[in-house]
C-alpha cells in the first residue's frame, strides 16, 4: 500500500503546488510551472511541467484540492477563459493519472484554515499560517525576501486537503 500525500493547488499563473504527508510534514512546495520569463511578457502554464511535478510523487497515493477560479473585476473574457482552461487542464491531468480531487472555492478552504485568526487580507493570513506550520521554510523565490503568496496558498490548500481527507 502506497503512503498518502495531500496536494494543494493555487491555480493562478503565479500560483503554486504544495504537498504534505499525513503527519503534516511538508514534502514540497513549488511555483506553478510556466513557460516564459516570470515578471516579463507573456507566460503560459507548462502542462508537461505540471505532470512531471505530480509524477515525482507517483510512489504515493495523492489526493488533491484545486482552488476554483474566482472572477476578478479587472479580468477580460480572454483572461477568464484562460483561468477556466487551466482548471479543466488540471482536472484532465488528475483524471488521466487517476488522482482523486475536489475543486473548492478559496473562501471554503480559507474559512477552515484561517479559523480563529483576526481578519486581515488573505495573503497575509496565508503567510502567517504557512510560517506557523513550517517555521523553517522561507516561502520566498530566488534571492527575494517577500513571501510568495502562491506558495503559501498552495500549502494552506494542501493542509485543508489533509484536514478533509485525512480527518485531522
Amino acid at each position: 500500500m502506497k503512503p498518502k500525500m495531500y496536494m494543494g493547488i493555487d491555480i493562478g499563473i503565479d500560483g503554486g503546488i504544495g504537498f504534505i504527508d499525513p503527519h503534516h510534514d511538508l514534502m514540497g512546495v513549488y511555483l506553478m510551472p510556466v513557460i516564459g520569463t516570470r515578471g516579463k511578457g507573456k507566460r503560459a502554464y507548462d502542462i508537461h511541467g505540471v505532470v512531471d511535478l505530480i509524477q515525482m510523487w507517483n510512489d504515493h497515493d495523492i489526493i488533491a484540492i484545486i482552488e476554483d477560479v474566482t472572477f476578478m473585476p479587472t479580468w477580460n473574457k480572454h483572461t477568464l477563459g484562460l483561468q477556466y482552461g487551466c482548471l479543466y487542464a488540471f482536472m484532465g491531468i488528475f483524471a488521466t493519472l487517476d488522482i482523486p480531487f475536489q475543486v473548492k472555492q478559496a473562501r471554503v478552504w480559507q474559512k477552515k484554515i484561517f479559523e480563529g485568526m483576526p481578519k486581515q487580507d488573505t495573503k497575509t493570513m496565508s503567510a502567517l499560517v504557512a510560517k506557523r506550520l513550517y517555521p523553517d521554510e522561507s516561502f520566498t523565490v530566488g534571492k527575494g525576501t517577500k513571501i510568495h503568496s502562491g506558495l503559501t496558498d498552495a500549502l494552506c490548500i494542501a493542509a485543508y486537503c489533509q484536514y478533509i481527507f485525512g480527518g485531522k
